[in-house]
Parts: C-alpha cells; sequence; structure tokens
C-alpha cells in the first residue's frame, strides 16, 4: 500500500475516534447530566493530528 492510502485510512480512523468521543460526551450531558469534558479533549485531538496528515498528503501529492 502507498502512504497516500495508509494516511487516508488513518485519517478515517481518527475521525471515527473523534465522533466516538463526542457521542460520549453528549451521551454524558444529556442523559446523565454530568459534563465530562476529557471527552471533548480527547476528540478535538483527534481532529487536530489529522491537520498534519491532511497537510502532508497534501505537498506530497505535489
Amino acid at each position: 500500500m502507498s502512504f497516500y492510502l495508509l494516511s487516508l485510512l488513518l485519517m478515517f480512523a481518527l475521525f471515527g475516534v473523534a465522533s466516538t468521543y463526542l457521542l460520549r460526551f453528549m451521551y454524558c450531558y444529556w442523559f446523565k447530566k454530568r459534563l465530562m469534558l476529557s471527552y471533548l479533549g480527547s476528540a478535538g485531538l483527534c481532529v487536530v493530528l489529522v491537520v498534519p496528515l491532511l497537510l502532508l498528503n497534501h505537498f506530497l501529492a505535489g
């Protein structure tokens, strides 16, 4: 597999993890009435980790 395909797979996985943490946060906030900011931080970290991969793909693709 090429680096481009592996990075796309990793970006897809990171967005999946971010959406899972976001859903956990919404579940805790709406149903359990607790504010778990650690879930938002983890989701934000996953989204921030996608940015270097995106930039690297952009510059390597030419």
